[in-house]
């Protein structure tokens, strides 16, 4: 008898650790993927893109799927426009309606909507 709780202990003790191991890895494996580009467009010779993204840094069940809506800078890097906070327990956020009007970009996600306005800045002569 003395055999078998000690075996139970062992097994009960390599589960523990296990399982600490496992969350201490998710924990420090933050991770970054974009699930779907939603909406592309252009606005003053610019890229415009709604993404859908999956971004957390610790247990990925406690995060949800985000979007955002991102334009391309000068430089070629991402400017994120706006980015929203997905309500607790929401099982799929909703996408917003995004539309580019002329020199604007009307962005509607069902709790506000957003109205910018991009003019290209010209940089002066040196």
């Amino acid at each position: 008898m003395t055999a078998t709780k000690a075996t139970k202990v062992l097994l009960l003790a390599g589960v523990f650790l296990a399982g600490f191991a496992c969350c201490f890895w998710l924990k420090a494996a933050p991770h970054y993927e974009e699930l779907e580009t939603f909406f592309q467009g252009e606005l003053a010779g610019r890229q415009v893109r709604g993404v859908s993204y999956f971004d957390y840094h610790g247990l990925g069940f406690f995060q949800y799927n985000r979007w955002k809506v991102v334009m391309e800078a000068a430089d070629g890097s991402a400017v994120t426009l706006y980015q929203n906070q997905p309500v607790f327990q929401e099982p799929k956020p909703y996408q917003p309606e995004i539309e580019i009007k002329g020199s604007e970009i009307w962005i509607d996600d069902g709790k506000n909507k957003l109205r910018i306005n991009v003019e290209p800045v010209n940089e002066p002569a040196k």
